[in-house]
């Protein structure tokens, strides 16, 4: 199976996050507080995101929302293909500890 890939790769998906999320974060704390959470989301078969959920919350619904808004907002990736070529769906985690 190929990978479904962000336009860019690992760090255009950081850059992306930074500046839709933690450059959004006001308060110190806000930023420490990010860095423990995950997001997961399917990436269809057209390279759309789908389905995001909180893997791991930040424990706060208000920064939970900026990062799922962000994430929803997400630009296409390349979709997954399965052995024979065929676009399939991927099932996506992002772990911003791991610095995004």
């Amino acid at each position: 199976m190929l990978e479904a890939t962000y336009p860019g790769g690992n760090e255009k998906i950081a850059d992306f996050y930074k500046s839709k999320v933690i450059n959004k974060l006001s308060q110190k704390v806000e930023k420490q507080i990010i860095w423990n959470a995950s997001v997961k989301f399917v990436v269809d078969e057209t390279g759309k995101v789908t389905n995001p959920k909180m893997e791991y919350s930040t424990s706060d619904a208000k920064l939970d929302k900026i990062v799922l808004e962000a994430t929803n907002n997400m630009p296409k990736w390349q979709p997954a293909k399965n052995a024979i070529g065929k676009n399939v769906k991927q099932e996506i985690i992002v772990r911003f500890g791991g610095g995004c």
